[in-house]
């Protein structure tokens, strides 16, 4: 794999990780309450690994900014 297409594959996971957490913020900033999974989903990750000050949480939990 050349220099150039791993700086660029790098570039697009950044810029879609930005993406998503500028999803996130805004679904806080309006007051929306969502899972768990939601989140996870939003940011392309395993309900599992999420967790919130050190605490893993139930998949159906229902998380608030």
């Amino acid at each position: 794999m050349d220099i150039e297409s791993n700086q660029s594959d790098r570039i697009a996971r950044l810029e879609a990780i930005q993406k998503a957490l500028d999803l996130a913020e805004h679904i806080c900033n309006r007051g929306y309450f969502v899972s768990s999974n939601e989140l996870a989903e939003i940011m392309d990750l395993q309900a599992s690994v999420l967790d919130v000050k050190g605490v893993r949480r139930d998949a159906t939990e229902v998380l608030s900014c």
